[in-house]
């Protein structure tokens, strides 16, 4: 009899044992996701020199700074990304470097050869950088997998500006198990702080469209906070640069040249051919400072130039356009 109650209360604590084990939530056993908020990134000069060709084996990513614990902000509210995602960032006295490693299947990867800033249907990283800190206007630079460029100024008042195009080096690659994208963002086209050490405001985004157009972000992204801008992260190390204030000398010519049919009766009788017009014109941009540009225009291309024929507003519900 002993050793049946004995048996019997082995079983019991066994059943009890496994029912604990079994009652722990998910993923207990390891960390517990938390996004990060304003997260600091602190940089340091490149090891060695960096050629954007889509590899990511030069000298000088030895001693990038990581970025990872990226966080999905659309469709999930900081949730865990589904994929995994590494950035890497240095510089040199010319160029700010950026690297992204992505794990995902490669089958499923959307990318097209196409015009620049015609890839926000494809995957896509890039940087959004606020040298200023102030939360009232932004970088974005992007590029697909390819490396096809796209960059907008992003503006807290007024939203994104897509005429805006900034000169920067970028080259990708599909690989095994995902892609990369190497960028070089050259100083003197950016406009920041006349300071022997930069702190900028940072954040590093990454599309990914499948099943939703899902987003994910290095700094995290609460949508109760309707400053975006404000909730960036921090780019910390940069040292001894200095933006861009040389002219800018854009010089265009527009020619045209008309020709006739010599006798409309005739289809043989050749074309009378008219006299070439050019018109030429040149535009200057002359950087005072850091936070002010000169442009001075002769002969502008007045095609280039949009007018919003004028509205009358009353009682709509929407604002117009």
């Amino acid at each position: 009899m002993d050793t049946v109650r004995k048996v019997v209360l082995l079983f019991v604590l066994f059943l009890v044992w496994t029912m604990t084990l079994f009652a722990q939530p998910a993923g207990s056993s390891k960390q517990t996701f938390t996004p990060r908020f304003r997260p600091v990134l602190q940089i340091n000069p490149a090891a060695g020199p960096i050629t954007i060709d889509g590899e990511l084996d030069d000298p000088g990513w030895r001693s990038a700074a990581r970025a990872n614990h990226f966080v999905e902000i659309f469709p999930g509210d900081l949730t865990p990304p589904p994929i995994h995602i590494e950035a890497w960032l240095t510089y040199d006295e010319n160029n700010l470097y950026l690297a992204f490693r992505i794990q995902d299947d490669p089958q499923k990867i959307r990318y097209s050869l196409r015009d620049r800033d015609q890839i926000f249907q494809d995957d896509f990283v890039g940087i959004l950088l606020d040298p200023f800190g102030r939360g009232a206007w932004a970088y974005e630079i992007f590029a697909n997998p390819l490396g096809i460029q796209a960059d907008v100024l992003r503006s807290a008042s007024t939203g994104e500006d897509p005429g805006f195009d900034l000169i920067f080096k970028s080259r990708g690659k599909i690989t095994a198990d995902g892609y990369q994208v190497e960028m070089a963002i050259p100083f003197r086209s950016l406009r920041f702080p006349n300071t022997e050490e930069q702190t900028w405001r940072m954040n590093l985004f990454v599309n990914h469209p499948r099943d939703s157009r899902r987003q994910y972000s290095w700094a995290a992204i609460s949508r109760d906070d309707p400053c975006v801008l404000c909730q960036f992260g921090y780019l910390k190390g940069i040292r001894g640069v200095h933006s861009g204030r040389q002219v800018e000398l854009l010089p265009a010519l527009v020619s045209s040249q008309s020709s006739v049919i010599s006798n409309s009766q005739d289809p043989e009788s050749g074309l009378n051919h008219g006299a070439v017009h050019s018109e030429p014109s040149l535009n200057l941009k002359y950087g005072l400072s850091s936070t002010s540009v000169v442009d001075f225009t002769i002969n502008p291309d007045f095609s280039q130039v949009e007018a919003d024929a004028d509205q009358v507003d009353v009682n709509t519900t929407f604002a117009l356009f």
